[in-house]
């Protein structure tokens, strides 16, 4: 009697002879891996005048915006080129900020979602942010190269007292 092997199982063991020399010729290849063209944001971090620092990890913030009604309140816009570790939600080190002040073809987009509530006036660097009426509202921080927005931030609570 024949030692005969299903037909099944001859087309199975061709197809994984098959799969596996597509997987190790690949590896022989370079693979390249896509590069950004420019600036790498991965967080922002506000430091206003006082010294107080409001930041972003990941997808969320550490405080938020106060200002009182009448008032205004300075901040200066740092980002951070790459994030903490998702279980580390301190500030990244100050010798990690920069701001957007040597990159000229970035600029920064500050949008409140209640501009009856509060105002923001500023550069790509820089702004002001004045409390019109009491009530909470939110901030968006985007940058953009041109039409290309290269990071968002999520929205920052504003709270005008």
């Amino acid at each position: 009697m024949k030692n005969r092997v299903p037909r099944a199982l001859r087309r199975a063991t061709t197809l994984l002879a098959v799969a596996a020399t597509a997987v190790l010729s690949a590896c022989g290849e370079s693979v390249t891996e896509p590069t950004v063209d420019g600036l790498v944001i991965a967080d922002i971090v506000l430091e206003t005048a006082d010294g107080e620092i409001i930041y972003s990890h990941i997808d969320h913030w550490h405080g938020f915006a106060i200002v009182d009604r009448g008032s205004a309140l300075d901040v200066t816009v740092h980002f951070v080129p790459r994030s903490t570790h998702p279980d580390d939600h301190d500030v990244a080190s100050r010798d990690q900020w920069f701001t957007l002040r040597d990159h000229p073809e970035y600029g920064l987009d500050v949008v409140i979602e209640d501009p009856a509530l509060a105002t923001w006036a500023g550069d790509r660097v820089s702004g002001r942010l004045t409390g019109s009426q009491s009530g909470t509202t939110r901030t968006s921080f985007v940058v953009r190269r041109g039409g290309t927005t290269i990071f968002e931030a999520p929205p920052l609570n504003t709270v005008v007292r």
